[in-house]
């Protein structure tokens, strides 16, 4: 398919590397320096047809995840066995790289190929995605004279916005009537964070 098309020689799309710092523990677990945040309030922006790069540090000690689309490890890392230039992954943790030689920043590529809307990055130990340690990008339906932000860290209007990005989008998963009754007893949890997920799970973005 043509997302899993390899990026490994293709530039990313003027704009389109935007960086994402995995830092803290605790009350203290940020994604670029801020803690999550529902609603309209989002890290970065891409759109249709975009090579996307995303500039990943901290992995040493968190593990990074997006929904959605897998990205291709391109460099500015050291392989590993499990871990090698032009895998494609969904989740990424380098514990042992980063000590060993120094390298702080990883680079990974992917297509935004034909799935556009709300789109999940965060730690993958629930813990600390819970902590607030995960943040929404936004992928604009559009693939025509677009462009990517990043580091926008609050609300997007405009051109290839295709859902309500102020409120909960539910595909599957729990039903409308029992979420609000989790929310009334003041239970509801950051784990339901997903958007969607190939092939399909049951999700929900804030």
């Amino acid at each position: 398919p043509a997302y899993l098309e390899s990026v490994m020689d293709v530039l990313p799309t003027d704009g389109c590397a935007c960086p994402f710092v995995l830092k803290g523990y605790d009350d203290t677990s940020r994604i670029n320096g801020k803690m999550y945040r529902p609603g309209n309030d989002f890290h970065h922006t891409t759109y249709l047809g975009a090579v996307v790069q995303r500039e990943l540090q901290g992995i040493h000690e968190h593990s990074y995840h997006q929904h959605i689309y897998p990205f291709q490890i391109v460099g500015g890392s050291l392989e590993s066995e499990y871990f090698k230039h032009g895998d494609f992954h969904d989740t990424l943790l380098d514990v042992d790289g980063n000590q060993a030689t120094g390298v702080t920043t990883w680079l990974v590529r992917y297509r935004t190929t034909d799935i556009a809307g709300k789109m999940m990055v965060h730690c993958h130990n629930t813990m600390h995605a819970d902590q607030g340690m995960l943040a929404k990008e936004y992928v604009r339906d559009v693939n025509s004279g677009a462009t990517c932000e990043c580091g926008i860290f609050g609300p997007i209007i405009g051109p290839g916005v295709i859902d309500d990005v102020k409120k909960a989008t539910i595909v599957g998963g729990p039903k409308e009537e029992e979420r609000k009754e989790v929310e009334g007893n003041g239970a509801l949890v950051n784990s339901y964070h997903s958007v969607l997920v190939r092939p399909c799970i049951a999700i929900l973005a804030w």
